[in-house]
C-alpha cells in the first residue's frame, strides 16, 4: 500500500518534469542589438546612396542608437540586421521579435511594411496596426508564429510552416525606418533595442507548471492506490 511518502515522491517527480518543461521554454539564446558602443554591423537599404546608419552614443532608449535621414523619395527605407540575426534561426520559431523606433521631421505619416523577414525563398511581411508618434520612442513587438499577422509577399497569411522555412535560413531581416512622406532630407528614423528571442508565445507561467506537476503526482498516487485496493479486495474474496 502507498503511504503519504509515496505521494510526496510522485508529486516531486511531477514537479521535476514541470521544471524541465519550463526550462525548455526559455532556454533559447537571445540575440540583441542595443547600440551602446557602435552600430553593431547594421546597414541601410532602399535609401538612395545612404547605406550606413549613423551611430549616436546618446539619445537612445536609453544609451546609444543608430539613425538615418531620408535620402530617396517614393519608398520607405529600412534598417538591415547584421549576421548575428541571420542564418539558421529555427530555434526562435514562436519567439518574440521587438525593437524601439523614434522618428522626427516634417510630412504626413504613411502606412507601409514594418518588418521584412527573408529566407528559404520566402519574403514574410509584418505590418503593425499602429504608427509611432513623431518624436516619441515607440516599442513594437511580434511573435514568429502564424497567430501574429505575418503575410507572405504576393500571397496570403503566413503559416507556421512558412515561418519555419524562412527561419531555417534567414538571409535578411529588415526594420522600417521611414514613417513620414515629404521632401528628401525632411525626416530621420532612429532604432534601438532590437531583441530576438526574449519571450515565447503562449507559455504557461511557472506557477501553472507547478500546479500541473502536483496534480500529476496526485493522480498517479490515486491511481496506484486504487489498484492496490482492488488487488487486496480480490485476494479477500
Amino acid at each position: 500500500m502507498l503511504t503519504r511518502s509515496s505521494f510526496v515522491s510522485f508529486a516531486f517527480l511531477g514537479l521535476q518534469t514541470a521544471c524541465l518543461l519550463c526550462w525548455s521554454s526559455v532556454s533559447a539564446d537571445v540575440i540583441s542589438s542595443t547600440f551602446d558602443a557602435s552600430a553593431e554591423g547594421w546597414t541601410i537599404s532602399s535609401n538612395g546612396a545612404s547605406t550606413t546608419p549613423v551611430f549616436m552614443a546618446t539619445g537612445g532608449n536609453p544609451g546609444g542608437m543608430i539613425q538615418d535621414t531620408d535620402a530617396q523619395s517614393g519608398v520607405a527605407w529600412f534598417f538591415d540586421a547584421p549576421a548575428a540575426f541571420l542564418g539558421d534561426q529555427s530555434r526562435h520559431f514562436n519567439h518574440s521579435l521587438s525593437y524601439d523606433i523614434r522618428h522626427t521631421g516634417s510630412g504626413s505619416l504613411f502606412d507601409a511594411t514594418d518588418i521584412r523577414l527573408i529566407g528559404g525563398g520566402l519574403t514574410l511581411l509584418q505590418n503593425f496596426p499602429t504608427l509611432p508618434n513623431p518624436g516619441d520612442w515607440t516599442t513594437f513587438s511580434t511573435f514568429l508564429n502564424d497567430s501574429s499577422g505575418w503575410q507572405v509577399s504576393g500571397g496570403g497569411a503566413a503559416t507556421n510552416a512558412d515561418l519555419q522555412t524562412a527561419l531555417a535560413n534567414v538571409t535578411a531581416l529588415q526594420i522600417r525606418g521611414e514613417y513620414l512622406s515629404g521632401a528628401i532630407g525632411g525626416d530621420t528614423g532612429r532604432l534601438d533595442n532590437v531583441i530576438l528571442g526574449a519571450n515565447t508565445a503562449a507559455v504557461p507561467e511557472p506557477g501553472t507548471f507547478a500546479v500541473a506537476g502536483l496534480m500529476g503526482g496526485f493522480l498517479l498516487w490515486r491511481k496506484r492506490r486504487r489498484a492496490v485496493a482492488t488487488e487486496l479486495m480480490s485476494e479477500s474474496i
